[in-house]
């Protein structure tokens, strides 16, 4: 889905989500993901952990502090990069991609919005002489 709207993935990063669900085995296929040797992105992948069903019930629960404690302390996730890993990370990564993607349409953006009132006075014109009464 994401490659029809962004077929050159330009805009497009990766977040995998649930991480502690994924199947014995399978962990080593989503690694090779967010390490970029399978389905690279340019803009690259991140994993989030999900808070759980019990853990939304416990407002005494901290979702920063679960999901931090499970990146530290269960393998193969402890050995991935800190900043792939988090909601932290992709709070930190949306705004340098955000910033970078602004600075590079705003250019454009500029460009078109001072087209776009002489593109119209231009076709008004082609309509004659103002009247002088609306009836």
């Amino acid at each position: 889905m994401a490659q029809e709207c962004d077929p050159e993935e330009i805009r497009t990063l990766g977040v995998l989500t649930k991480p502690d669900l994924v199947d014995k085995g399978a962990e080593n296929k989503v690694i090779d993901l967010v390490e970029g040797k399978s389905h690279s992105l340019p803009l690259g992948w991140i994993v989030v952990r999900n808070a759980a069903q019990q853990q939304l019930l416990d407002q005494s629960s901290d979702r920063d502090l679960v999901e931090a404690r499970f990146f530290r302390e269960n393998h193969p996730w402890s050995n991935l990069p800190k900043d792939k890993v988090g909601i932290h990370a992709l709070k930190i990564r949306l705004q340098e991609v955000q910033t970078t993607q602004i600075r590079r349409e705003f250019p454009k953006m500029r460009t078109d919005v001072g087209r776009k009132p002489k593109a119209m006075r231009h076709d008004l014109s082609a309509f004659g002489n103002e009247r002088s009464t609306p009836e």
